[in-house]
């Protein structure tokens, strides 16, 4: 258990800083897009057709690839009153629970998000002219990257720090 433990820790902190370095980019990117579009349609009154949509990908991209993230860090939004009521004990069977429970759901995401690539092979974004299976792309990943920190969170140690 040790080993897979020292095995996962090196390979979280790998994924970790890809997704800083992938999420930052595209971020980064998005704003630069941004003030292009800006300046492009209220300086020189003339609009980038494409900015707007490129912008909403990288988006939908930021939201799936740092959800996993974000839930190793602790950083989402979560209610704690019941679980503060509860025994040590039973608060970690609850929070294991719950992570299994993510895990089923970032499956059924997983699933459905490569039936919804499959379907958009065929679909052509307006703008960028890509094919929408790209943009599709990010749910699947999302969702192994889901399932992937919490089992990096169900092999740490009681009380260790994400």
């Amino acid at each position: 258990m040790e080993t897979l433990r020292n095995v996962l820790y090196k390979l979280e902190k790998a994924v970790d800083k890809c997704i800083v370095l992938v999420c930052g980019s595209m971020l980064l990117g998005i704003t630069a897009l941004i003030f292009i579009q800006v300046i492009f349609r209220y300086i020189l009154q003339n609009s980038i057709s494409w900015s707007e949509e490129l912008t909403r990908y990288m988006m939908v991209w930021i939201v799936f690839l740092a959800s996993g993230y974000v839930l190793s860090k602790g950083g989402h939004a979560n209610i704690d009153m019941l679980l503060n009521r509860f025994s040590p004990k039973m608060r970690s069977v609850a929070v294991k629970g719950s992570l299994l429970l993510i895990m089923v759901f970032s499956g059924l995401v997983i699933r459905y998000g490569f039936m919804l690539m499959r379907f958009g092979k065929r679909q052509i974004s307006s703008a960028l002219e890509i094919p929408m299976n790209y943009v599709y792309l990010a749910i699947p990943i999302g969702g192994a990257l889901l399932i992937f920190y919490c089992l990096v969170l169900l092999c740490r140690r009681q009380g260790e720090a994400p």
